[in-house]
């Protein structure tokens, strides 16, 4: 079975943050090979971001431990899809449902590939989940 992420579950992996043992539960099903994880390149750039956030504007977590946790992501070599071949589709939902477009890159992979689309972010679970079956909350994730 196949899944895509998004940035709000892979910083549950490194942080402490609500429905963290959901998202590490399926972070442990995709390294014994039980689910495909995947999502748009764009990843890479939004768990970096994330991680720098983290640690020089809030001060949550240290530079090193940012720099550690990005490393250990980038190991898990999660399979990415080139936001090249879901733009179109992609810029054609966020105009649509008047939503940025980095989220609706998600949105159009997992309707390309006919797969859930697990997300942690509440605000666009909760103005989306009723027009797209694929959206699905990290926090029903068993």
């Amino acid at each position: 079975m196949q899944h895509v992420v998004d940035a709000s579950v892979v910083a549950k992996w490194f942080l402490p943050e609500p429905h963290k043992q959901q998202a590490a539960q399926l972070l442990t099903n995709f390294l014994d090979e039980t689910v495909d994880l995947t999502a748009p390149d764009l990843l890479v750039a939004e768990v970096g971001n994330l991680l720098w956030k983290r640690s020089i504007l809030l001060g949550d977590i240290s530079e090193a431990e940012a720099a550690e946790s990005y490393n250990i992501f980038l190991a898990y070599d999660i399979p990415l899809c080139s936001s090249l071949d879901i733009a179109t589709a992609a810029l054609n939902l966020a105009m649509r449902e008047h939503r940025k477009i980095y989220d609706m890159m998600y949105i159009a992979l997992a309707q390309q590939n006919g797969c859930e689309f697990i997300t942690a972010d509440e605000k666009l679970l909760n103005a989306l989940s009723n027009k797209f079956s694929c959206l699905r909350w990290i926090g029903d994730v068993k």
